[in-house]
């Protein structure tokens, strides 16, 4: 069973690898995030609160829904993974930009409207595009 894992894995081509580190990268950065909005909903004593607050630090310094970009770099590295020939995990990959940049556009919306003082330089979901 170990010596078949590690011949498919010695199979494996620069792009393969490539889209594992970056799914594992994007996969940590998301995680991060979600650590930073959960952290905003509790108190110093640990009780979780309803207000809201604008999250700070990680990929928040650059766009207003890190999670939904580490989402889309997610299924951008199966698709790397896939060598860019399954056209399933291509259709899911397209979907899922749409999808969560719709999200994005919403979310950054009601940021500005709710916080005067949010962050003017913060992009929807795509630093420097959107």
């Amino acid at each position: 069973m170990c010596r078949e894992l590690l011949s498919g894995l010695q199979n494996f081509s620069g792009i393969q690898w490539l889209g594992i580190v970056v799914f594992l990268w994007a996969s940590w950065h998301q995680w991060n995030c979600h650590v930073i909005l959960a952290k905003l909903r509790h108190s110093a004593c640990g009780k979780t609160v309803k207000v809201y607050k604008i999250p700070y630090g990680d990929w928040f310094d650059h766009v207003s829904s890190p999670h939904y970009l580490a989402e889309i770099v997610i299924y951008f590295a199966f698709f790397l993974i896939q060598k860019g020939h399954n056209v399933y995990v291509g259709m899911i990959l397209l979907f899922t930009v749409q999808n969560l940049s719709l999200g994005a556009t919403v979310t950054h919306n009601w940021y500005e409207n709710k916080f005067k003082e949010y962050p003017q330089n913060r992009y929807k979901i795509f630093p420097f595009l959107y």
